[in-house]
């Protein structure tokens, strides 16, 4: 008898083969011969998308900052990054001196009144320095739970390691987030909500003084208004170097401007009104 030859095609084979395998298994490396499963191993996730149809495939999406300066040569990242540490630099000091100040001033006032409040014997002074203590705690709470950006803004960015040119593009994106946080603090802490929030504060003490204490309306007033000047001092000694910073920042180099930094104007009046004077700000 004649032996019959029976040649299976190399494409039969594999489909068989490929038929008995467990499915989580069924791989394009399973198909390959071993040489070539070697050299062409991917992550399950890359392995994935390369089965699917270009139209389908999930591209890698950047933040637009991050897009923009990965297409900027590197002696320009440096250049950035080192104008921003410059404009950190020159606005900490005055920041720091700002937030530690006012915030030893009023530790110091709590303090003091806090003393007088245990050796008097006097009630009307006992009123006053109890309602003192409360506003310097209140502003020492009002000092800790804002710090001042600009402030630690500089010892952040130095940290920031920056050696190749991959770091060098993380490093800018960092620092342009930096300052303009420094920006949005400066810009927050001389909005009108400030404003509104201590005189809310002011009014409340003077309150206490009239209802509680049962005080003339004018001793309530005139503890509002006492208040309501120490605060409005804070507020226009805090610096705004940093919202000038930003803008000439983003103005130099026609980034997107993401904040409306305009620097704040203030304006007094002054009115006669009957029993005193009347002061008017405008901000």
């Amino acid at each position: 008898m004649k032996k019959k030859n029976y040649r299976i095609k190399k494409g039969t084979i594999l489909f068989f083969i490929a038929l008995f395998l467990p499915v989580n298994q069924v791989t394009p490396q399973n198909l390959l011969p071993d040489s070539l499963a070697e050299e062409t191993l991917m992550p399950d996730s890359l392995a994935a998308q390369a089965l699917l149809p270009d139209s389908l495939a999930v591209p890698t999406v950047l933040p637009d900052s991050l897009a923009e300066q990965t297409l900027l040569p590197d002696s320009i990242v440096k250049e950035r990054i080192q104008i921003i540490q410059r404009m950190l630099d020159g606005g900490k000091r005055n920041a720091n001196l700002w937030w530690y100040g006012w915030l030893s001033a009023y530790g110091a006032a709590a303090i003091t009144q806090g003393a007088i409040w245990i050796g008097s014997d006097k009630l009307v002074t006992r009123q006053d320095m109890a309602l003192g203590v409360l506003t310097d705690l209140l502003g020492m709470g009002g000092q800790i739970i804002s710090p001042m950006v600009p402030g630690y803004a500089p010892g952040r960015l130095e940290n920031i390691p920056g050696g190749t040119p991959e770091e060098n593009v993380l490093k800018l994106h960092e620092a342009e987030k930096l300052l303009e946080e420094s920006a949005k603090r400066e810009k927050e802490g001389r909005s009108w909500k400030i404003h509104v929030l201590d005189g809310a504060v002011n009014l409340g003490c003077g309150f206490i003084m009239w209802f509680g204490y049962h005080r003339t309306f004018l001793e309530g007033m005139g503890n509002v208004a006492l208040n309501q000047a120490v605060c409005e001092v804070q507020i226009f000694t805090q610096p705004t170097r940093a919202i000038k910073d930003y803008k000439t920042y983003c103005q130099q180099y026609k980034t997107e401007q993401n904040l409306s930094l305009n620097e704040p104007k203030v304006t007094w009046s002054f009115a006669m009104i009957p029993g005193g004077i009347g002061v008017r700000l405008t901000f």
